[in-house]
């Protein structure tokens, strides 16, 4: 199977952001893709904005432009219609946690560390906040964010932000096993899972319960699905055991 693996910036600035942004919209594009792995080089993921960049902005900069490209970023991670897989081997701070938290799982190995370190500077992680607090308990991001500490790769996973810990020795391992399980799904109800997930949230229980038979009602006139059910119950080849 074919898996695009996206580099993430070693620190975002607008140029940065919206080159990672056009390489995860041509992961996304090209359907030999399965999966897609958001990946750093070994000792960092992505250490957040770029504070050079920040310290000594070009006259006229407009922040709000640069801030926006990194939040596109965001949406095409968190809206891909496809499996994607944060592989930190390294330091993810600051903007770095908030790609971490876009992604719908993270393999981490256990030198890496994580943490949110702008309220040293007199920021807040307000463009990845919704990222976070989609894994992470509130208070736990609050408590983050209020110490700007580094944490362990198993503190992470306890925080709800990373799903697997391993020695460094293991990642590709790890990596390709979870590949393998990942590249069942189709990619069509990747898209209406991740869609689906973000609304219900803000529906309320009886909305999103309406909202959820209108979209299976929907997708049970799909031909592409119907023929998938009936191949499994007669023992024909399913889309699944191509991957």
């Amino acid at each position: 199977m074919k898996v695009a693996r996206v580099q993430a910036p070693a620190v975002i600035n607008g140029e940065s952001a919206r080159a990672f942004a056009q390489e995860i919209e041509r992961a996304c594009m090209n359907q030999a893709y399965r999966v897609i792995l958001i990946t750093g080089s070994r000792g960092t993921f992505c250490r957040g904005m770029d504070l050079d960049a920040l310290s000594d902005p070009p006259a006229g900069t407009d922040f709000t432009v640069e801030l926006e490209a990194f939040a596109e970023c965001l949406r095409r991670l968190r809206y891909a219609g496809k499996p994607v897989v944060a592989v930190v081997d390294g330091e993810a701070l600051a903007g770095g946690a908030g790609i971490v938290a876009a992604c719908d799982l993270v393999i981490a190995t256990a030198d890496s560390s994580f943490g949110l370190s702008e309220l040293l500077f007199g920021l807040v992680p307000a463009i990845i906040l919704p990222l976070l607090l989609e894994r992470m308990p509130a208070l736990r991001v609050r408590q983050w964010a209020l110490t700007g500490c580094a944490h362990s790769a198993n503190d992470a996973r306890g925080a709800g932000l990373v799903d697997v810990v391993v020695e460094s020795r293991q990642l590709e391992r790890a990596v390709n096993h979870w590949v393998r399980q990942l590249s069942r799904a189709n990619s069509a109800a990747v898209a209406r899972l991740k869609i689906l997930s973000a609304e219900a949230r803000a529906l309320g229980f009886e909305s999103a319960l309406r909202r959820g038979v209108s979209v299976t009602a929907e997708t049970l006139r799909e031909e592409s699905v119907i023929g998938g059910i009936r191949g499994f119950l007669t023992g024909d080849s399913v889309p699944w055991e191509a991957a």
